[in-house]
């Protein structure tokens, strides 16, 4: 295949809610908020997500999570982690915090 030939394959369309996209008639993507995300969009989104969630851990707000986290994809795995991290974290404080008021208060 010559470089010509590369330039004029058109990307995968992507198809919202059941019209037929645009980019049939102009072989531009459809863009609109109708479209769906491609996986490495939702990818970036949720890297973007974890970077917000560890900044304000690294802060000491430990109680921020990333939600609707996917299972199946490796951002999603990751930001479960994250989440499961963090509430241990958070666990481990509260539980620290309740054994130094006791033990400040001779109830031990």
């Amino acid at each position: 295949m010559n470089k010509r030939a590369v330039a004029e394959e058109k990307p995968p369309e992507i198809h919202s809610g059941g019209k037929t996209p645009d980019s049939v008639a102009t072989g531009r993507h459809d863009v609109s908020q109708n479209a769906v995300p491609n996986g490495a969009e939702l990818d970036g989104k949720m890297f973007e997500r974890l970077i917000e969630v560890t900044s304000e851990a690294a802060k000491g707000n430990i109680e921020t999570r990333a939600l609707h986290c996917d299972p199946s994809t490796r951002m999603g795995a990751l930001a479960i982690s994250v989440n499961h991290l963090l509430d241990m974290t958070d666990a481990f404080m509260r539980e620290a915090g309740a054994s130094m008021e006791h033990a400040s208060e001779d109830k031990f």
